[in-house]
């Protein structure tokens, strides 16, 4: 086999292979939240703290079956606000997969003035759109399912 040849198959398949690899590693992720009631959201993932700054603000709303999860890497008394907000939201303090706090009707507050903190550390939090925590009967002390996958 002459070398040009041998070169440009070795060239196509490290092309094929690293295309391969883009392709499964940036594919984008879906996180789901399942409820005790077995009601299932798709969520928006934030978990840097330019994204967590912004959250839902500027937003007209957001669908009864979705949401936003915040991510932390460590747990803590995260203040969150209202700020640029168009529309009132539920919040859901969790810690692990468990439910440790809950606030319910949170409406927009444009300049900010109230900072809402848990009451025990967090590692995540969950915006919902408002009366979301009544329709389910979501209680504190109730157990999350959140599931991330590839598309």
């Amino acid at each position: 086999m002459n070398n040009k040849i041998f070169f440009g198959i070795i060239f196509i398949s490290v092309v094929c292979l690293v295309g391969w690899v883009i392709y499964f590693v940036s594919r984008p992720t879906i996180t789901i939240v399942q409820f005790p009631n077995g009601q299932k959201i798709q969520v928006e993932v934030v978990s840097t703290d330019t994204a967590r700054e912004r959250g839902l603000s500027n937003r007209d709303s957001i669908a009864e079956d979705q949401g936003m999860l915040f991510l932390f890497d460590v747990p803590g008394l995260y203040p969150f606000w209202m700020k640029d907000m168009r529309f009132s939201i539920d919040l859901i303090w969790i810690q692990g997969d468990v439910v440790s706090g809950l606030i319910q009707n949170m409406p927009p507050e444009n300049p900010p003035v109230t900072n809402y903190r848990p009451k025990t550390p967090v590692d995540k939090v969950l915006e919902l759109k408002s009366g979301a925590i009544s329709a389910m009967n979501l209680k504190i002390g109730d157990k999350l399912d959140i599931t991330t996958t590839k598309q």
